[in-house]
């Protein structure tokens, strides 16, 4: 699982109805790791969202993760 937050953005002091939401996504991935090497790759899809205003639905969530090892 994963998420995401944005606050409502505020423009001298007025707060924009059209701003802000909660997502939460369900993300299955894929790792692969050596002893110097990871890669992790996923595609989440969102289970709750809640945004403030007319705003645009998320549809699919793409992540990716490399790490490296210098020791």
């Amino acid at each position: 699982m994963d998420g995401l937050y944005v606050a409502q953005a505020k423009i001298n002091g007025i707060t924009n109805p059209n701003s802000g939401k909660n997502v939460v996504y369900l993300v299955p991935s894929l790792r692969l790791v050596s002893e110097k090497f990871s890669l992790q790759v996923g595609m989440g899809v969102p289970i709750m969202q809640q945004a403030n205003g007319n705003q645009p639905q998320e549809d699919y969530y793409l992540g990716g993760l490399i790490s490296l090892s210098f020791f």
